[in-house]
């Protein structure tokens, strides 16, 4: 199963909030940091989950919504 999420950082240097968009791989607790950006608009959110199963290639099959 994999949780995803955006956390964000203050940027003391260039005063600017800056947002983190993490995928956690729950059995193995395997974080993949997908990118970082001042502007989440959802084609770059989405961008970054294709790049992700790109990153997968053949294990992307493993993964499952639950309950199906």
């Amino acid at each position: 199963m994999l949780a995803c999420d955006f956390f964000d950082v203050d940027c003391a240097a260039t005063l600017k909030r800056v947002y983190v968009f993490l995928v956690m791989e729950v059995g193995t607790r395997y974080a993949h940091i997908l990118g970082t950006t001042t502007n989440p608009d959802s084609p770059w959110t989405t961008q970054q989950a294709r790049n992700l199963l790109m990153e997968l290639d053949d294990r992307a099959s493993e993964f499952r919504f639950p309950g199906l």
